[in-house]
């Protein structure tokens, strides 16, 4: 595909660029058309919030908790999450200079957001606003992975060969393992984890022994991650240094979790917030803190902050008073005692002691920030295992890092460039990932048509995955009815179940017995049913969203059921590829709060529950299919159930589509609107 390393580099500057010129659009344009409170129905602003401070954290970040003026008013449903960039302005966001910071922690009543650098007074205020904005630094350590590639210093030259196939010269190095000769090479390895089966452990001993990269591919319910955990514990023995990231904070705290069971020395690094209690002690926050000469640090940082207090009252050496005097010269007027271009001898005075006080803050302030920039190398030297997202990798603290093993896990979620940010640090790259699933998310059109779509993952896999590509081959999660059809659809049949996949069942219906339930009783005998419904598809708002009342009455019609029959709520999740349609949902179901889980396609992607019931929207005389094209989407939703799912839909459209056809006729169809 690639002529060369220059045509690869300058083909995904062009696909980041464009990317990010749609991303500001986007969101730009948005803000210019729709009032505050208009773009506040949408879920991508607040208005009327007044921020307080919520502390500190190491170096010069600081938290603000945003809340509205009205006390005890709860925020509106948002379409803001933990992770996302927002604006914050006193009614103008697209005003210049305006700070933007990240959203660290979300409940119903607050947003907290994390700032780098000291916020000004008026963040603090009443009135303010808060959009949601573009995430830029992601997009500049794209381009700066790319620099390295081109002009930067290779950890493997031939690892970038192998992703950019320049040159076809390296013969595959790590050849899928036989049956005769897996045994033996099994014998030499001592696995953390011996529950392991067979295929996992292939694509340990397989992914350890690469010489350049490897690819595991993980379909769903196959312990993806738990195969990836355990080719670190490997690792960290193996080599010195290794990394780990995935696109996503949640998918790295996976690993994190799955680390926890053995003696392994992870640094978690970036953000992360709200994570379980057990995780903490792994951020490079918590390791700073404790370590023995944090106190020093916090010390220099109390002194600088006592040293403030003496400044005030004194002359503040702004444009107005200096007049194009520099500091030297107003020291030096200062000490003779005189005044200089209308400034009077005691204002120069004052002014010369503001800044001396200054450059002693300063030098407080710097002691500390290197104090902390030396323990935070020290304590990731020490480390087995570095955890980070994809673009936290490319924090400063790690850069000139180079490690001799790098693994993404969920790497089909992230552009290949997005996934270039920690493999350029490495010699070595595991991915881990299923491109059955899915694809990485891409605004602009034009990318997705130039192939930023598809992930660095799902391309070496089409290129050299008959000799550097393990599937794991049984799947723990689903019942078998519920594994069918995504197993011949998408993995041509070579899926397998656990052993106890075949048994289960929701509890709570097992003894029905001969009572009469209706559709109820016909939907929760089974394990896989769907729910013919003629609803009509509408627009929500003027957005592209569509909802149908028709499904959604049923859908909550079919959740209070299984609550009546004891099904706990927690075990319940329902899914719609379409926001509008999520939204009505949650709109009619609201006196369940947050225990019935109810979201996207997109938002279930690693997720499972107990039951899962999924409404598809779409229903039209045309047979439009629309979003509900993208097979992976349709792949992930299918998947998410343990026990039992129930889908809900228009068979008539839905027959319209070869793959949705295959579905509806290997499923029990329930006429609803004849029950």
């Amino acid at each position: 595909m690639f002529k060369s390393r220059t045509h690869y580099i300058n083909h995904f500057r062009r696909l980041i660029n464009l990317e990010r010129e749609a991303d500001i659009k986007r969101h730009e344009d948005e803000i210019k058309k729709l009032t505050g409170t208009k773009r506040e129905k949408k879920g991508r602003a607040l208005m009327n919030m007044r921020g307080k401070r919520a502390g500190r954290l190491y170096g010069n970040q600081h938290l603000i908790k945003y809340m509205k003026m009205e006390i005890g008013m709860p925020l509106p449903d948002l379409d803001m999450n933990v992770g996302d960039v927002v604006v914050v302005s006193q009614g103008q966001p697209l005003k210049k200079g305006n700070p933007l910071g990240t959203i660290v922690e979300k409940s119903r009543h607050s947003l907290v957001v994390l700032y780098d650098g000291y916020p000004d007074k008026w963040m603090y205020k009443k009135n303010l606003r808060i959009d949601l904005y573009v995430n830029d630094v992601t997009y500049r350590r794209m381009q700066e992975a790319l620099d390295t590639m081109m002009y930067g210093r290779e950890q493997s030259p031939r690892l970038m060969d192998w992703i950019i196939g320049e040159k076809d010269k390296y013969v595959p190095n790590s050849k899928s393992l036989n049956e005769t000769s897996m045994d033996d090479r099994f014998s030499s390895f001592e696995f953390y984890n011996e529950k392991l089966n067979r295929s996992q452990k292939v694509a340990v001993v397989n992914a350890v022994r690469a010489q350049d990269f490897y690819i595991v591919h993980g379909p769903p319910g196959t312990g993806k991650t738990k195969t990836g955990v355990e080719i670190l514990c490997q690792s960290k023995d193996k080599y010195k240094k290794v990394l780990a990231t995935a696109d996503s904070n949640g998918a790295v705290d996976n690993i994190a979790q799955g680390l926890l069971e053995y003696d392994v020395k992870v640094v978690r690094i970036g953000r992360p917030f709200k994570v379980h209690e057990a995780l903490k002690a792994m951020t490079l926050d918590a390791q700073l803190m404790m370590h023995p000469k944090y106190n020093q640090i916090e010390s220099l940082r109390e002194q600088a902050f006592i040293k403030m207090k003496d400044q005030e009252g004194l002359k503040h050496p702004s444009p107005r008073w200096t007049r194009g005097l520099r500091h030297n010269e107003i020291h030096k007027l200062a000490r003779k005692g005189t005044g200089s271009r209308g400034v009077s001898a005691s204002d120069m005075k004052s002014m010369s002691k503001w800044i001396y006080i200054r450059e002693e803050i300063d030098g407080l302030f710097k002691k500390a920030d290197d104090l902390e920039r030396d323990l935070t190398q020290e304590i990731l030297r020490e480390a087995d295992v570095v955890l980070s997202t994809n673009s936290g990798a490319g924090q400063a603290l790690l850069e000139g890092w180079e490690f001799d093993l790098v693994l993404i896990d969920e790497a089909t979620q992230s552009t290949e460039t997005s996934a270039l940010i920690p493999a350029v640090k490495g010699k070595r790259l595991i991915l881990l990932g299923d491109h059955k699933q899915l694809p990485p998310t891409v605004i602009s059109l034009e990318a997705i048509g130039a192939g930023f779509s598809i992930s660095l993952l799902e391309r070496l896999a089409e290129r050299y995955g008959d000799g550097l590509l393990t599937m794991l081959d049984t799947q723990y999660r689903m019942h078998d009815e519920i594994a069918q059809f995504s197993n011949n659809a998408f993995y041509n049949g070579m899926l397998k179940s656990g052993e106890e996949n075949g048994k289960w069942r929701l509890e709570e219906v097992e003894d029905l017995g001969g009572r009469s339930l209706g559709s109820i009783g016909r939907l929760v005998k089974g394990s896989s049913a769907f729910v013919d419904i003629k609803g009509k598809e509408a627009k929500q708002g003027d957005g592209p969203s569509l909802t149908n009342k028709a499904e959604v009455n049923v859908v909550v019609k079919i959740a209070k059921g299984l609550l009546h029959l004891g099904v706990p709520e927690a075990s319940i999740g329902i899914i719609s590829p379409y926001k509008a349609q999520v939204k009505q949902m949650k709109l009619q179901l609201s006196d369940y709060g947050s225990a019935i889980q109810i979201d996207t396609v997109d938002g279930f992607q690693g997720q499972e529950k107990d039951v899962i019931i999924l409404s598809f929207v779409r229903s039209n005389e045309t047979g439009t299919m629309g979003f509900l094209n993208d097979v992976r989407r349709l792949n992930v939703a299918l998947t998410r159930a343990k026990k039992l799912r129930i889908m809900v839909g228009d068979k008539n459209t839905l027959n319209t589509h070869e793959t949705y056809k295959s579905l509806l006729d290997e499923s029990e169809i329930v006429d609803w609107n004849n029950s």
